[in-house]
Formats: C-alpha cells, structure tokens, sequence
C-alpha cells in the first residue's frame, strides 16, 4: 500500500520512468514518496530531472492514493495547473500532497489551492517548504485562500538572502 522511490534514478530515460508509472495502477498504493528522482540516458553519466507533465493525467488510475511526494523534482506552474486539473476532475483521493523544494511560482500554488470553488478539494494538506520566488503580499494572499479552502498550507516565504 506504500511506495517508497525517493532519490530513484532511472537508467532508462523518461520512456523508462513512464513505464515504470504506467505500472503503478494495478497495484493499491495509498501512499507514493517519489522525491527527488531523475533520469539517466544509457550510456551517459549525467542526469536530468523527470518530465512531470505528461505523468500527472495518469493520477487518476490511482484511485486509493492518499498522499503523494512529489519533492525537489523540478516541478514548475504547468506541472501544477495539471494536477490542479485532475485534482478538480475529482478523480483522486488525494489528500495530502508534498511539493517542496520545486520550482512553482505563485500561479502554480493558487491554481492547487482552487482546485474547488467551495472548499471541498480533498487535499487538505499542501507542503510547499520555503520559497524564495514568492513576494510577500502573494504568500499572505495564498495563505488567505488556503485557509477560506480549508487546506493546511506549509509554505514560508521571503526574499532570498543576500
């Protein structure tokens, strides 16, 4: 019922990350930590980050999945809008979700928290950690809208250091 695949590497590039996520519905995962993977085309030593994009819409084959980690993958607003999509689509029971240390922009993190216009998303907590990119009059307005949704939002922000 849990997965855990933090720091996976996948030799086989994103052709073999998606195989290895298009397995995931036929099993009973409630609980998925995937943070911090990358990918490695054979015969390099390098790596790249995971092409979130066209692996969100499978989410909804996952239909027991309570809690996803998705941390420090690189995720940025496009990635979210499309969670935010299959969030609204209600096709999850998706309840908490961990996204820290990505590159989301305010747009990304308000398109998760208005994922239903009463307050009903079944996320009910969204860890986002520390973020820079956030000036403080968005982080104050996307805390308003966390806490009018219901949602507990871990999420500091400030200005970078110096």
């Amino acid at each position: 019922r849990r997965l855990t695949a933090r720091g996976l590497c996948v030799p086989a590039g994103q052709a073999g990350f998606e195989a290895l996520w298009r397995a995931l519905p036929r099993t009973q995962l409630e609980s998925l930590d995937m943070g911090r993977c990358v990918l490695q085309d054979r015969g390099t030593k390098g790596t790249t980050p995971v092409n979130w994009l066209p692996l969100a819409p499978l989410l909804p084959q996952l239909p027991r999945l309570a809690s996803l980690k998705l941390d420090g993958n690189g995720i940025n607003d496009d990635v979210a809008a499309v969670l935010a999509h299959v969030i609204i689509m209600d096709t999850t029971c998706l309840q908490s979700l961990n996204l820290e240390g990505n590159e989301m922009g305010p747009s990304g993190i308000q398109a998760l928290l208005a994922t239903t216009p009463h307050g009903e998303t079944p996320v009910r907590s969204l860890a986002l950690g520390r973020m820079y990119n956030i000036p403080t009059p968005d982080g104050d307005m996307l805390h308003d809208l966390a806490y009018r949704r219901g949602i507990e939002l871990r999420l500091t922000y400030s200005t970078p250091p110096r």
